[in-house]
Order: structure tokens, then C-alpha cells, then sequence
């Protein structure tokens, strides 16, 4: 093991735990968004909308088939109607997607507060490990890096050979939070 298979394990590490803070951050907020939507009643007024575009599009393709050969008509059909109908009553939740996806944009104090850990979490991360990685590239061995990170609480054992224990003057103290995805 070379420092150079520490620092990419390292860089790996971070990877995960990034995304790990990522992945939590977007299920909060799909969940936040939902229980808001919910709150206001956007599903339920989806619910009354969509039986009213279904029939509208009935009634649109009925007059089409009923009309379409009449000599000197045109019916467009790529920007049409018919596709916008269809859009959004495709599935059993199409109008509910189509207006939380085109019409709604939600931007509550909770939402941005949400953000704003995220984005707190994400700096936190990428800070500690780049002081991680720092102090393991000023250590004169792979060795004395294996230990130090042993003692943050890394398991190195995917590192083909683990070092052994061997003290260092070097170790800077480590907020250990931002380093490891935290199990729910």
C-alpha cells in the first residue's frame, strides 16, 4: 500500500459520503415537497382536473375522426392538443405530475433551510477530507497514514496490505461527523 492507494481510497470515501448527504438531502425534500402539496390540497384538485381533460380529449379525438376528411382541413397533431391532453392523463397521477413538474415551484423557508444543512453537510465533508488527505500526504510513510486513519475510525481492510500501528507526531484532530455515512 503506497500513500497514493490512501488518497484515492480517500477520495473515494469522500465520494460515498457526499453522495450519501446528497441522496438524504433529495429524499427530504421529495418528501417535504409531497407533505406541502399535500397540505394545500394539490393532489386532490389533480384528482377533479384530470377526469375533465380525459373527456376533453375524447371529445377532441371523436370531432378529429369525425372531421379530419373534410376536404381543405388541416389537423396538426405534433403541437397539438391532443398531445397536451395525453400528457397529462397518461397514468392514473399524469395531471398531479404535469402540474407539480411544470406549474409549481415550491420555496418555503423549510425548503431553503433544507438546502442550506445540505449544502452546510457537503461543505463540512469535502473540508475534513481535504485536511485528511492533507495530513496524510505530509506523513513521511503509508504506514504511519494507515494508523492515522485507523484512529479517525476508517476501516482500511480494502487496502490490499494494512499497516501496522506505528505512532505520529503529524495527527491533526479531526471532526470525524463529515467523514462516514451515518446509518439511519
Amino acid at each position: 500500500m503506497t500513500k497514493r492507494d490512501i488518497i484515492k481510497f480517500l477520495e473515494r470515501k469522500e465520494n460515498e459520503k457526499t453522495s450519501a448527504i446528497q441522496s438524504d438531502y433529495e429524499a427530504k425534500r421529495e418528501q417535504l415537497i409531497q407533505s406541502t402539496y399535500s397540505k394545500w390540497g394539490v393532489p386532490a384538485l389533480a384528482d377533479k382536473i384530470q377526469p375533465h381533460l380525459e373527456e376533453a380529449c375524447k371529445l377532441w379525438e371523436d370531432w378529429k375522426k369525425k372531421n379530419e376528411n373534410n376536404d381543405g382541413l388541416s389537423i396538426h397533431a405534433y403541437y397539438s392538443l391532443v398531445p397536451q391532453l395525453i400528457s397529462a392523463t397518461s397514468s392514473e397521477d399524469a395531471t398531479y405530475k404535469k402540474i407539480t413538474g411544470e406549474n409549481l415551484r415550491l420555496e418555503t423557508k423549510e425548503l431553503e433551510a433544507l438546502k442550506r444543512e445540505c449544502t452546510n453537510q457537503l461543505r463540512g465533508a469535502r473540508t475534513t477530507y481535504n485536511t485528511v488527505s492533507a495530513t496524510v500526504q505530509q506523513m513521511k510513510t503509508a504506514k504511519q497514514a494507515a494508523v492515522y486513519l485507523k484512529e479517525l475510525g476508517f476501516d482500511l481492510s480494502e487496502l490490499s496490505n494494512p499497516a501496522e500501528q506505528v505512532q505520529t507526531a503529524l495527527m491533526v484532530p479531526i471532526d470525524t461527523r463529515y467523514l462516514f455515512v451515518q446509518a439511519a
